[in-house]
């Protein structure tokens, strides 16, 4: 596997578990040293304003700065868990993950031509649709079907986090609004922060972070 690649084959797939359990403000001081983040980066993250939580810290971590930090930044990355306390079973799922990747992408050709074989053709996206920034029949469309995942898909939408998911949500907390309408107000807020950037495609983008881009593009019938 690429090393490059590892970010998001790896931390990614496993990124609600890992944001769970990660001690993403112990983890500073030893990241700075190792020049996976900067010095500016230590501050901002520690700032309880900014980032509230343990998991706000975590998040920007594993989205924004370290899959920046080069080539060998998992490699830092794991072994700085391995020698941090608590945090060792930690390391060990991340490189059993990524021995398992590694696994099945050196599949043998054989295998690989007889998966291909038995795949199933793909249908092809109207493409003009997918650049379409997002509207409410957009989010109308999908709301019901991916509601309940509003946080997770919040903290994937580019220029996006899950603090400001948390945020746009809390504004209607006297409401208890469903799981929908939490969704609705998210994507919403997100189009109005990015403007025409919000596009149905980088919608899919973080619903397929979820596993739920098929059913959600067969709802908002992308399929030609």
């Amino acid at each position: 596997m690429n090393p490059d690649d590892r970010w998001e084959r790896v931390v990614r797939t496993k990124f609600p578990l890992i944001v769970s359990q990660l001690k993403a403000r112990s983890l500073l001081n030893d990241l700075f040293a190792q020049r996976l983040i900067e010095s500016r980066d230590v501050i901002r993250l520690r700032s309880t304003s900014n980032f509230p939580t343990e998991e706000d810290v975590a998040t920007e971590l594993l989205l924004q700065l370290l899959p920046k930090a080069g080539p060998d930044g998992f490699d830092k990355f794991c072994n700085i868990l391995m020698k941090t306390s608590g945090q060792k079973a930690l390391a060990d799922m991340l490189m059993r993950e990524e021995s398992r990747v590694d696994d099945t992408s050196l599949a043998s050709p054989t295998a690989t031509a007889a998966s291909v074989l038995v795949e199933k053709p793909r249908r092809r996206i109207k493409d003009e649709l997918l650049d379409a920034r997002v509207e409410d029949k957009h989010i109308d469309a999908v709301k019901k079907l991916v509601g309940k995942k509003w946080r997770d898909i919040g903290r994937h939408l580019p220029q996006f986090s899950g603090l400001d998911a948390e945020d746009i949500v809390s504004q209607y907390i006297y409401e208890s609004p469903p799981d929908s309408e939490k969704f609705y107000y998210v994507v919403t807020a997100w189009v109005w922060k990015i403007g025409r950037k919000a596009t149905v495609r980088k919608l899919l983008e973080a619903i397929d972070k979820v596993d739920m881009g098929e059913d959600a593009r067969e709802k908002l019938g992308l399929y030609a």
